[in-house]
């Protein structure tokens, strides 16, 4: 890991309460975003809006060596200034361009045929595979000649040799926020074969995950290690496993079925 100290761009948040007097005029749905709004406005300190492009946008704005600034304002300017980059030859400099064009116009065909053609001719210049895999695939995928196949399942073999905890933690990202809206509710587990115990904590569309059953839950589930993984990837089915008496729920099944409901499966 590196650090390194550079000049970023701030917005000063001294007017954060003109903000929060906004906040308290909007009508929140659900109720408690409210609080959470207020909560950062309360206790986030100067806003950093030029963060690096792995993590937000670029902004368009270059200093040049004599102090001054050039600000492209805009769409139509953008792709003037890609155009010319690329007859000029500077394709690096127009891919740079097109990123912050889709980043702003991501539906724009005009600025995603020119990152096309410009990343396409990147990959013709480039030597290393892996960069010209990088540049072909992606221009591709931009002009929409391609479509990438995200959808994975895990082997048998990958599941098993992963410890349970991670399949605890993966599942709050894959909380539906509409279908958990409104409610509350806890469930816990005990691992049969290692007699670990963990719970899972619905409140404020959170999930909350510990590592003992939590109280009050609506249902207790007391299940092979192996077989919650399983049915964690979707493996096998939890209505077979209940059937099987692998899977042996204490407490309501109804609402045990109406907790994971509220998950995505992918």
């Amino acid at each position: 890991m590196v650090f390194r100290i550079v000049d970023e761009w701030y917005i000063n948040m001294d007017w954060r309460d003109k903000i929060k007097n906004l906040v308290k005029d909007i009508q929140w749905i659900p109720e408690w975003g409210h609080d959470r709004e207020m909560e950062w406005l309360e206790n986030m300190g100067d806003w950093m809006i030029s963060k690096k492009r792995f993590w937000g946008l670029a902004l368009p704005i270059w200093k040049f060596e004599d102090g001054s600034f050039y600000v492209i304002g805009s769409k139509e300017a953008l792709i003037q200034l890609v155009k010319e980059a690329n007859d000029e030859g500077d394709f690096q400099w127009a891919a740079e361009l097109c990123e912050i064009g889709i980043s702003n116009f991501p539906n724009d065909n005009t600025i995603k045929e020119l990152y096309g053609n410009t990343l396409i001719t990147l990959g013709k210049k480039e030597t290393n595979p892996i960069a010209r895999n990088w540049y072909l695939s992606e221009a591709y995928e931009i002009m929409g000649l391609i479509t990438p196949m995200l959808g994975y399942t895990a082997s048998e073999g990958q599941v098993e040799r992963l410890p349970i905890e991670i399949f605890f933690r993966a599942m709050p990202p894959r909380l539906d926020p509409k279908k958990a809206d409104g409610k509350s509710m806890a469930v816990g587990f005990v691992m049969s074969d290692t007699e670990k115990t963990f719970g899972m904590i619905l409140r404020n569309n959170i999930i909350e995950v510990t590592h003992t059953i939590p109280n009050n839950p609506v249902a207790i589930a007391t299940v092979n290690t192996s077989t919650w993984k399983r049915i964690s990837v979707g493996l096998t089915d939890a209505k077979k496993e209940i059937s099987s008496g692998d899977l042996v729920i204490d407490g309501s099944k109804l609402k045990f079925a109406q907790f994971f409901s509220m998950f995505d499966k992918d």
